[in-house]
Formats: structure tokens, C-alpha cells, sequence
């Protein structure tokens, strides 16, 4: 568990490489949950092959209100969610290479 702005708790799950002589070579985010303003939360496959797919999907909580422009309030009824995929490849010396933006 990290903490990030305003004393916010995010969970976070990394994969680490390493070389042969146990030294470390790369890492990769690949899971993140982090609510407030905007929630953030990834899901992820790994691959046999060393394709890692990872869906991050975005949600705002917050909403201008109607009689303050300057106010948010939360948005009880926002359905929406944004959701983008990225690929990596893990090469064989242990590198995640961005397959796809």
C-alpha cells in the first residue's frame, strides 16, 4: 500500500526482472486501485510468450455542480467509464517493451 496525494491510500502490484546474476533489469505496473477525485483500477493477463495486456480503466467521481460552477459534488449516477489497453513485451534479457500505445 502507497500513499499518494492528500494522504490518499493506492494498492499497486509490480513484476520485477531479473538477470541471471539475481540483478534487477525492469519493472511494470500492472495492477492500481486509487479512488477519490478519479478512480483508477487495471486489469492484466500474462501471457506464456511474455505478452502482458493490461486494461486500465478510468472513472470520475466528481462533478461541477449546477448552482456553483466553482463547486464539485459527487456524481452518484456516473456510469461512465473510460477504459484504455496497453501491450508490453517481455524480452528475453528481461526488458517490458510497449507493444502498442
Amino acid at each position: 500500500m502507497a500513499i499518494g496525494e492528500n494522504d490518499e491510500k493506492i494498492f499497486t502490484f509490480l513484476l520485477h526482472s531479473y538477470d541471471n546474476q539475481g540483478e534487477f533489469v525492469d519493472a511494470i505496473l500492472l495492477y492500481k486501485i486509487q479512488g477519490g477525485e478519479i478512480s483508477y483500477w487495471n486489469d492484466f493477463i500474462i501471457n506464456p510468450n511474455g505478452k502482458i495486456l493490461i486494461t486500465q480503466y478510468q472513472q470520475d467521481n466528481l462533478i461541477e455542480s449546477d448552482e456553483n460552477p466553482n463547486e464539485f459534488i459527487i456524481n452518484p449516477e456516473n456510469n461512465q467509464i473510460d477504459t484504455k489497453i496497453v501491450e508490453f513485451q517481455m524480452t528475453p534479457s528481461g526488458i517490458f517493451n510497449p507493444t502498442k500505445e
